[in-house]
């Protein structure tokens, strides 16, 4: 019985053809433009601005969960960084 939950689950039966993979890959690039655009109005320092868009293309995913912490801007969400109690 277990057997047969997994095998359904599985990532054999999926269809991986070049649509499949061209689209992830537009996606991919549209979320990586997005976020480039953002460390652009972000930061004002050109030394971070290129360290943190060489974060976020050298080191595809990591680079991008790096960066979402740092994509808040202060002013939008204040009730995020209050430090009130």
């Amino acid at each position: 019985m277990s057997d047969f939950i997994l095998k359904r689950f599985s990532l054999d039966s999926a269809k991986t053809d070049a649509l499949t993979w061209g689209t992830v890959a537009i996606i991919w690039l549209l979320i990586v433009a997005c976020s480039i655009s953002s460390i652009y109005r972000q930061f004002p320092n050109p030394k971070q601005r290129l360290s943190w868009v060489l974060t976020v293309v050298c080191l595809p995913i990591f680079g991008l969960l790096w960066y979402l912490p740092f994509s808040f801007k202060k002013e939008d969400y204040p009730f995020l960084f209050s430090n009130t109690k």
